[in-house]
């Protein structure tokens, strides 16, 4: 049986936190992430989104607008909410979230390049020097080594040139490595942006679409009621994908009952049954005789 083809949400995509920032608004993002993955996968959208645009408010007004740690989490946290948002049939507000993600992925990118464009200026010099040093220095050591029948002096000489050579050559490492802990994460950085970007065209895109079909549809009712078997019957889809799509068009029809059905068919919640939503009637008081 062919299915009716819906709009295919768009693909989310945003950054993965460092392991290795242990500033306060990350360790309250990360205590919290892998719980709230697990109730957007059971469909508490909403409860999600309204811890994490508390935690946007509370934390994010701690954070430092010039640490790129900082401001990469509250990246992070505004992808989460935007997700929520989604889910929650949001999607306009979804969009918001993807656009202040996207200028301070943008801004934070900038800002860390300057710094580390200065980290980076610093460790070269030291660089340039200590290479020049290990190679006037380590031809000795290796001459000192080879020769035999060495004098007090030069044993003691010899050990000072293994100390002077060995902490180069590890003052040498840390800072390469530190050059490339600066390039990785400033490639992460310019990943994330790219990600947020692709993410917010896709979905300003994708409610310019939607509005396309609810006017021609005749406007939301007729929409939604043209869309409610659709989401019903594509059922090959992920039930979190089907749900934001039910919810979205909660949002557009309240009023439609197939909706709420749908809804709570996909969260597992037992439909009430006629009776138990409806006023009891009343009942006629009998005449005194």
């Amino acid at each position: 049986m062919r299915r009716a083809a819906v709009l295919l949400l768009p693909a989310f995509l945003g950054p993965a936190l460092h392991a290795q920032i242990t500033i306060n608004v990350t360790d309250a993002f990360k205590s919290k992430k892998d719980g709230w993955e697990l109730r957007l996968q059971n469909g508490d959208a909403e409860g999600v989104r309204k811890e994490a645009e508390t935690m946007l408010a509370v934390e994010g007004a701690n954070a430092s607008p010039t640490s790129y740690a900082d401001v990469h989490t509250l990246v992070a946290l505004r992808g989460l909410a935007a997700r929520s948002c989604v889910e929650q049939g949001a999607w306009e507000d979804a969009v918001a979230h993807l656009q202040r993600a996207s200028n301070q992925s943008a801004e934070n990118l900038v800002a860390t390049d300057a710094t580390f464009s200065k980290l980076r200026a610093n460790h070269e010099v030291d660089l340039k020097r200590w290479k020049d040093e290990l190679a006037t220095q380590e031809p000795r050591l290796q001459q000192m080594e080879s020769a035999p029948g060495l004098t007090p002096e030069q044993l003691k000489l010899q050990q000072q040139l293994r100390s002077f050579v060995a902490e180069h050559k590890a003052s040498i490492a840390d800072a390469e490595r530190k050059l490339k802990d600066m390039d990785d994460t400033l490639a992460a950085l310019q990943r994330e942006k790219v990600d947020f970007d692709k993410s917010l065209a896709s979905w300003q895109d994708f409610i310019v679409r939607e509005k396309a079909e609810v006017d021609t549809a005749g406007g939301p009712k007729p929409y939604v009621a043209s869309k409610v078997a659709q989401v019903k019957a594509d059922d090959a889809r992920p039930t979190a994908e089907r749900l934001a799509y039910a919810n979205r068009l909660r949002r557009l029809d309240p009023d439609n009952k197939d909706v709420h059905r749908l809804v709570n068919a996909l969260l597992g919640r037992p439909e009430p049954l006629e009776d138990e939503s409806a006023p009891a009637p009343k009942r006629r008081k009998g005449r005194k005789k």
